[in-house]
This record gives structure tokens, C-alpha cells and sequence, in this order.
């Protein structure tokens, strides 16, 4: 390693990573004053919102207070129902406390009480007026507001609903003429029906003098709004200040592990991963930044033996299976060369001797032994074949080639046909799984060819380290001992040649022809702990 450091063999390097750090830095903080300044909107929105709400539930909760408050005053003051069946005395009384009744509409003008009441029949007159004395007396109901709206129709309304009714539903919004200004302004108003359900009462605020209530509101939120985010920029200052001094530091820790770094990759380009790095006097990341690199080396160490060992075993197993492929094709050539070469020597040897003789009898004689000759052979290419693995075993597994072959011989010869694998997915090893293919092939045939059967059962279980598999169907069934008798003769080769294959790997095979018809084939191997059983 030589002995300039890095810093010194690339300054720029290092100016370059200090102001990388410092742009992070910058980055973060602006970062962090956008969302910041985007909270402080929305969060200014949403109290806009819930402000303007509640300063209008606000004042609509005075005025029903206020309506409230002098209804009780009057069902107090005067005894009985409320109505024109009140003496004038009492009616007068009435009038005086609707008349000189006054509150402060507008938060915004303190100790300015322009807020009245007004009385109603329910015809419509006007009985009493804190504002317009001069409307008392006369029949409203027809009145229009500049909006066209009938509105002591829709404060009488209001008044008449039930007393179940919800509260928000007694105020009315309508438009009407403001004490103290010209012209007529958006109004809310309270109304109440009195004791006697003949007069109601009533009172409102102005909608201006809401908003200007919400404009001040807003305000002092818009003040407060600026106050802190004006400290929120102070802070990201002292922060932007305080990052700048730590990222410049943080620059110089960070460049002098760096050397250690480098030279541990230049070791590791040139295959030597023995050498772990040591970090010295670095900071918390490049000491995790060591250790991941230490951590790299140890994976690339076991990686590489893993992979040797890979290889060795693909060697290993790539040489097996080429040896396995060339024993299996000499056995098929010895084969054919010790019996099916003979045969067919002795085959054309028959033929050449029938061509020579003239006599009829000498003729059959040696064309029955070609015969022979030919089902010896079709025996021996048969028996060859069957010691093959079925192609359809590596491409569908044991169960679903079962399945398929089960399926095709039922449906050609129209079986009803039934099939029980206790597992979906069932693996076996090779030899076991042709032995189990080939039973069940010879079973079918059989029963396809002799049986005469309507319905086949087909099952496939395996318990306590046993494979059982059994073939089962309702047809004539045969004698067995009889067939197996006659097995040198010619006949029962089938039932011979599952018999000596379950009897090659240690299993057990039964027949069973009970005297009511049906022939049942169960096989049972068991399975050693060597063997491959995934279910």
C-alpha cells in the first residue's frame, strides 16, 4: 500500500464527498422545511374550516340562549295559554318585555345591543316588534324577502314543528333589514312557539356580523401561522449551520478508513479474500461499511467451496449417469444379441427349410416352429420394452400417468371406472415407480382382454412404511391356481411377470377370484429407510 493517503491522492475526491454530504444535508433540511410549511397550510386550512364552523354554531347557540331565555320570561310573566285570549293588560305586558328585550348581535361591536325579538300569531300578524314597532298589527305571512321567499311563512313554519323535531331545524335563514345600516342583510334566526301553541316567538343574528367575527379569528391565526414559521426558519438555520459543521467533520472521518477500503477491493480483484479489513478510528457507518465488506468476503469464501463442491458433485453425478446410460444400452445390446439375433437366425433358418421342400407336411411342420419362433421373439422385445422406463412417468409422475392410463384403457373398452390415490403428489424411486406403472398396464390388459367387466377400482395408499396397490374388477374373474399351472404351457405370462417383478424388490402380490365373479390384484411393498418417498 503506498504511503500517500487518500485524501492526498484525491483532493478533489474528498471536496467532492464533503460537498455531497453537505448537499444531503441542504437537501434533508429543505426537505424538511417543505413539509413543514405544507403541515402549517393544511393544518391553518382544516382550522379555518373547523373555526368558521364553530363560530357559526357559536352564535346560533346564543340566539336560541337569548329566544329561550325571554320565552321563559313571558310563560313566566303571564299565567295561562298565550294568546289573544289574554287580557290587554297582560297582552301589553307582553309587548313591553318583546319591545325593550335587546342583545349584542355582533361580537365585533361590544355594548352595541341592536339584536330585537319579534312576536307572531299564527295567522301571520305581528304582535310585538323590538325593531319595527310599526309592522304591529299587521298580517306578514305574504311578505318576500329580496330572495323571494316567504320567510314568516318559513319561520312560522319552523315554530309549528313538534317538539321531537331536531333543533337545528327551528332556525331559518332568510334576508331582512339591519338596524343601524341601510339596505337588508342574510340573516339566521331562532323561533318558539309560546305556552297555548298561538303565538311564537322569535330572534336572529346578521351573517356579516359572523364573518367579520371569523375574519378576525382568522387573523390572529394567519399571526400566529407567520409567528411560527418565521421561528421554524430560525431553527432550520441554526440547523443548516450546525449540519454544515458536522457534514465537514464527518467528511474528514469519513475519508480516512477509506484507504483500508480500497485496498481490501484491490485484494479482493485480485482473488485474494483472506484478508479481512480493519477499520481504524472510523465513524459507526464506515465500521458497518467494514463489516459489511468483511461480511462480503466470508460470503464469497463459502460461495466459492459451495460452488467447487457443486461442481465436483455434477462431475460426480454427470459420470454415473453416462456410465447408467451406457450399461443400460449394453444390456439392450446384449439382449438383442443373445435372443432376439438367435431367434430371428432360427426364424429365417425355418422359412429357408419350408422354401426347400415340396412336402405339404414338412411345410407346416417348419412354418408352426416359425410361428413359435415369432411369439418367442414378440415375448423377449416385450420383456425388453418392459424393463424401459415409460416416457410418461418423467413427464407426469407416477399418479397422473396412473391416472391417464387407467382413464384411456376404461374409456376404450367403456369401464366405469373408479380411482382412489390417497396423495396428490406421490414420489418413489425409478425402479419402484416402473415396477408399479407395469402391474397395473398388465392388470388393465387383462382385464380389457379376458375379464368381461362393467366397472374397475383402482387404489393407491401408503401406510406404516407399506405400499399397497390394488387393482379391482366385477368381470368373470379365472381360476387362478389352474393359470398359474399352466404357465410353462404358454398361457398365464402376465400373472408371471408381475409376480417376478413384485418378488424382485421384496414385495408381495396376491390374486383373489372369489367364487361370486371379480378378480382382485393387490400388491404390497414395503418401503426401506433408504428409499424416496415424498408424498
Amino acid at each position: 500500500m503506498n504511503d500517500v493517503s487518500f485524501r492526498q491522492r484525491n483532493p478533489r475526491l474528498v471536496h467532492l464527498i464533503r460537498n455531497y454530504l453537505a448537499g444531503i444535508v441542504l437537501g434533508m433540511t429543505g426537505l424538511i422545511a417543505l413539509l413543514g410549511y405544507i403541515g402549517l397550510e393544511k393544518l391553518y386550512e382544516n382550522a379555518n374550516q373547523n373555526l368558521e364552523r364553530t363560530i357559526r354554531d357559536r352564535y346560533k347557540a346564543e340566539i336560541q340562549h337569548v329566544v329561550e331565555t325571554v320565552a321563559a320570561t313571558i310563560e313566566a310573566t303571564v299565567p295561562g295559554e298565550i294568546g289573544p285570549e289574554l287580557s290587554l293588560i297582560q297582552q301589553e305586558a307582553v309587548k313591553r318585555i318583546i319591545r325593550g328585550a335587546k342583545f349584542e348581535s355582533s361580537t365585533m361591536k361590544p355594548d352595541v345591543w341592536n339584536g330585537y325579538f319579534f312576536l307572531y300569531d299564527m295567522e301571520g300578524r305581528c304582535i310585538a316588534h323590538g325593531a319595527h314597532p310599526e309592522t304591529e298589527g299587521q298580517t306578514l305571512q305574504e311578505r318576500k324577502d329580496p330572495g323571494d321567499k316567504l320567510m314568516i311563512q318559513r319561520l312560522r313554519a319552523a315554530a309549528q314543528l313538534p317538539d321531537t323535531a331536531p333543533q337545528i331545524e327551528r332556525f331559518v335563514e332568510y334576508t331582512w333589514e339591519k338596524p343601524g345600516e341601510h339596505g337588508k342583510f342574510p340573516k339566521i334566526s331562532y323561533v318558539k312557539r309560546l305556552r297555548g301553541d298561538q303565538w311564537w316567538l322569535g330572534a336572529g343574528v346578521y351573517v356579516d356580523d359572523i364573518e367579520r367575527t371569523l375574519q378576525a379569528e382568522q387573523d390572529k391565526q394567519r399571526d400566529q401561522k407567520l409567528w411560527a414559521m418565521g421561528m421554524a426558519a430560525f431553527v432550520l438555520l441554526v440547523m443548516l449551520a450546525v449540519a454544515y459543521l458536522v457534514s465537514a467533520g464527518l467528511a474528514k472521518r469519513v475519508t480516512r478508513p477509506i484507504d483500508q477500503l480500497v485496498e481490501g477491493v484491490r485484494r479482493v480483484s485480485l482473488g485474494d479474500y483472506m484478508h479481512p479489513v480493519a477499520l481504524a478510528n472510523g465513524t459507526e457507518e464506515t465500521q458497518v461499511l467494514g463489516n459489511v465488506f468483511n461480511h462480503m468476503q466470508e460470503k464469497i469464501i463459502a460461495q466459492v467451496s459451495e460452488l467447487t463442491t457443486a461442481l465436483e458433485r455434477i462431475r460426480e453425478l454427470t459420470s454415473n449417469e453416462w456410465e447408467k446410460v451406457e450399461e443400460e444400452r449394453r444390456r439392450i445390446a446384449r439382449e438383442l444379441h443373445d435372443d432376439i439375433k438367435q431367434k430371428v437366425w432360427n426364424l429365417r433358418t425355418k422359412l429357408d427349410e419350408a422354401l426347400m421342400t415340396d412336402e405339404p407336411a414338412a411345410q407346416r411342420c417348419l412354418l408352426n416352429g416359425a410361428i413359435d419362433v415369432i411369439k418367442s421373439m414378440s415375448q423377449a422385445i416385450r420383456a425388453i420394452l418392459q424393463n424401459l422406463p415409460p416416457p410418461v412417468l418423467d413427464g407426469l409422475g407416477l399418479l397422473k400417468a396412473l391416472r391417464e392410463l387407467c382413464e384411456g384403457q376404461a374409456h376404450s373398452a367403456q369401464l366405469a371406472l373408479h380411482v382412489d390415490f390417497q396423495h396428490e403428489e406421490l414420489r418413489l424411486p425409478p425402479h419402484v415407480e416402473i415396477m408399479v406403472y407395469r402391474i397395473v398396464q398388465e392388470a388393465m390388459m387383462n382385464i380389457v382382454r379376458h375379464a368381461q367387466a362393467h366397472r374397475v377400482d383402482v387404489w393407491l395408499a401408503c401406510h406404516d412404511g407399506i405400499l399397497e396397490v390394488g387393482v379391482q374388477d366385477d368381470g368373470k374373474g379365472f381360476d387362478v391356481r389352474a393359470a398359474m399351472h399352466h404357465v410353462g404351457k404358454g398361457q398365464g405370462m402376465g400373472l408371471l411377470n408381475m409376480t417376478e417383478r413384485v418378488c424382485a424388490i421384496d414385495g408381495e402380490i396376491s390374486f383373489e377370484c372369489p367364487s361370486t365373479g371379480g378378480t382382485t390384484v393387490t400388491v404390497k411393498i414395503p418401503m426401506l429407510d433408504g428409499d424416496e418417498m415424498r408424498l
